[in-house]
């Protein structure tokens, strides 16, 4: 038992120390700009006021290959909604002013530069003027993936904004897609000062309220009629598709730590259900 149980403290270790390493990649040393930004972009975070956008596969004038980010993040400031424009694979070109990830502003305070670290985002920035499209890009396999989800979730996003132009449609988006910038600062601020903030941060709650519609939606469904509540064991037939339910909800929410935890937990109950454990 003991052999075991240092074995997988060891594992432990291993996995930190190669995720650490695998994620590593040139940061930006000092400020830099303007100057021309090129690359595919990846995610895009819209504002009321513009947005910011994370730009994969850069190229940067003036600066050497084996010192460009794999990744930065540029903030676009337009009045104009322009970023409905685009969508994750484009390829853009912008002129921005990058600067390195900025360090705690006290000691203890959200470390900035460690995040960045493991997003792999060598370099912030702010665009000047707007981005020019210059193509599409070619990647394959899970990069196109990540694409059509990134760009599912802005369609998501868009539409629920469209229907409801006002800041409940805009608490519906980010409930739906985590994107927040579109919530107005005084509803913002609203919803903290009543101590319900952490709701919009997608996690237990979200993903077992899911869980728990479909499964009783579904449960429902197969005991209506009376020759298929006998033949079949609803209760496991709805844990059956509560999982991937919970399981796209989780991707369309962006697959965020506390969506993660969320998950599993879910997914741990049930199972218990399946297997006729105490869930």
């Amino acid at each position: 038992m003991c052999t075991v149980f240092g074995l997988m403290i060891s594992l432990g270790f291993a996995i930190a120390q190669w995720r650490s390493q695998n994620v590593h990649a040139p940061i930006l040393k000092h400020q830099l700009g303007p100057v021309i930004v090129q690359g595919e972009i990846m995610r895009i975070e819209p504002t009321l006021m513009g947005g910011k956008v994370i730009i994969d596969a850069l190229q940067i004038a003036r600066l050497p290959q084996d010192q460009t980010p794999r990744r930065v993040r540029l903030t676009l400031k337009s009045k104009t909604p322009q970023l409905t424009n685009y969508s994750p694979g484009d390829m853009i070109s912008a002129l921005a002013i990058l600067r390195p990830p900025p360090p705690p502003a006290m000691p203890g305070s959200f470390y900035f530069q460690r995040r960045a670290y493991f997003k792999e985002i060598g370099a912030y920035g702010f665009v000047l003027g707007e981005f020019t499209r210059i193509g599409k890009s070619e990647s394959d396999g899970l990069n196109s993936l990540s694409n059509k989800i990134e760009h599912l979730r802005q369609q998501i996003s868009e539409h629920v904004r469209n229907a409801n132009p006002t800041p409940t449609g805009a608490v519906d988006a980010a409930l739906l897609t985590v994107h927040r910038g579109y919530i107005p600062k005084p509803t913002l601020e609203v919803i903290r000062d009543a101590g319900i903030a952490h709701l919009l941060a997608i996690s237990g709650l979200h993903i077992g309220l899911v869980a728990s519609i479909v499964f009783g939606g579904v449960r429902l469904l197969l005991a209506t009629p009376l020759a298929m509540r006998l033949q079949v064991n609803g209760k496991k037939v709805a844990a059956l598709v509560a999982i991937p339910a919970a399981f796209s909800y989780a991707i369309l929410a962006g697959f965020t730590v506390p969506t993660e935890r969320a998950l599993l937990m879910t997914c741990l109950i049930l199972v218990g259900v399946l297997i006729d454990r105490r869930h």
